[in-house]
């Protein structure tokens, strides 16, 4: 079987390679020859574009009303294939994308995209819970976190704020042992309650 037949760009310091000789002369016409502006020919439009095939894009997306791609359950139209694949997936409830840290799904890239920005911020947040994982800017907020989420645990001796191998900082573990100090200091018996049964009855008399 023959090896297909490579074309390289001719001009200097360009690297484009194409396996079609159509291919490369489109390439040549588009980047190398004698640039020149396009404008979009609709009054009002001030886009310029330098190559014809982006031209004829814009005019379709933007200046043409025709719409071919009819959805076949509600009858609405779109301009673009895609545009009306992802208009499917509402009927069928499809979610073809998912996220690979948390399971989210959603049935377009850029929603994806997007959602992947928020774990990124997350993981620049220096205080980790250390029972579910959940990040947070402030101790304060990761307090209240365990407070409201995990409050059971709080008593088992789960910190509130994350150890070293969670990504948290020693003030925070500071924080967490002082909290932890108070909490059992507060659940210390009185003075009253601890006093022998002698001085506590005396102490009954009196109050009667």
């Amino acid at each position: 079987e023959e090896l297909p037949t490579i074309y390289k760009c001719p001009h200097q310091g360009c690297t484009a390679v194409y396996r079609g000789a159509d291919g490369m002369k489109k390439h040549i016409k588009e980047h190398h020859e004698e640039v020149r502006e396009r404008p979009c020919p609709h009054p009002g439009c001030n886009k310029v574009f330098m190559i014809d095939r982006y031209l004829q894009r814009h005019v379709k997306l933007i200046h043409t009303e025709v719409r071919n791609y009819i959805c076949d359950q509600c009858g609405q139209t779109f301009k673009q294939r895609k545009h009306l694949s992802v208009h499917q997936m509402r009927h069928s409830g499809a979610k073809p994308l998912q996220c690979e840290v948390c399971g989210f799904q959603c049935r377009q890239r850029a929603s994806l995209k997007y959602h992947m920005t928020k774990h990124k911020a997350e993981a620049d947040l220096e205080f980790a819970c250390v029972i579910c994982g959940k990040r947070f800017e402030k101790a304060h907020n990761l307090n209240v976190h365990m407070s409201m989420v995990h409050p059971l645990m709080q008593g088992g001796g789960a910190s509130a704020a994350p150890d070293p191998s969670a990504g948290g900082s020693p003030s925070a573990a500071r924080h967490a042992d002082l909290r932890s100090e108070r909490t059992r200091t507060d659940s210390r018996p009185s003075d009253v309650s601890r006093a022998p049964d002698a001085l506590q009855s005396k102490l009954t008399d009196r109050t009667v």
